[in-house]
């Protein structure tokens, strides 16, 4: 799970596990939540919705929630959440589906701080890579999901100010930090941040990927970048 956090209000990205109390660790009000996207139909990245929702609801939201994804996505987690019959919550607020397309570089939401665009990744299940555009400020964020390296990401994160891709390791559908570290030098971001990181990730695998790209962190859950 990702939080994109402005002055104003915050964008959920992704939504697994108990979202909820990771925005409460992380000082994020939950009333701030404008909208939530969704990178692909995972459970890691989806199974907490219909939680995330009840708690919500509990917070005292009343306005619909806006949630943005590509169609298999969505398409799973209405199911999921409707299998919860949120009806029978009395005041439950609403929740707006809004199908996002995979095309390369597709506008998803335009707001008047973020322009935010997203690209199809490469995974056992469709799955898109967002960037985040800040019209105020000029930086430009983009984050992978889970994804092996592929051009689409590559074109996505060109002249990033920060790259925030995963490093589960070299198998299907996903990427190792030296492949990470490829795709940053690739784009030409100025920083590099691995997530989704292998449980047996080591010390040399983490120096491989700076030496092919030096501006390389290791990000840890609650991990806060300020832009």
């Amino acid at each position: 799970m990702l939080a994109l956090v402005d002055a104003k209000s915050t964008i959920l990205i992704d939504c697994g596990g108990d979202a909820m109390h990771r925005c409460l660790s992380c000082g994020i009000d939950p009333m701030s939540i404008q909208s939530v996207l969704l990178s692909h139909k995972d459970p890691d990245h989806v199974s907490g919705f219909p939680l995330f929702m009840v708690k919500l609801w509990l917070h005292g939201r009343k306005e619909p929630l806006p949630v943005y994804g590509i169609p298999s996505a969505l398409d799973l987690v209405k199911k999921v959440y409707g299998a919860f019959d949120p009806g029978h919550w009395k005041g439950i607020h609403d929740v707006r589906w809004i199908e996002t397309s995979l095309k390369p570089e597709a506008v998803v939401l335009e707001n008047d701080q973020w322009l935010i665009q997203s690209s199809p990744g490469k995974h056992g299940v469709p799955v898109v890579g967002y960037r985040f555009s800040n019209k105020a400020t000029g930086i430009r964020v983009c984050y992978s999901c889970d994804t092996e390296p592929c051009d689409s990401i590559v074109s996505l994160a060109q002249g990033c100010d920060i790259l925030i891709h995963e490093a589960n390791g070299n198998i299907p559908g996903h990427s190792s930090t030296v492949q990470a570290a490829d795709v940053a030098s690739r784009a030409g971001v100025n920083s590099l941040y691995l997530i989704h990181l292998s449980k047996d990730l080591t010390k040399d695998q983490v120096a491989a990927a700076k030496d092919i790209f030096p501006d390389t962190t290791v990000a840890k859950d609650g991990f806060i970048l300020e832009l």
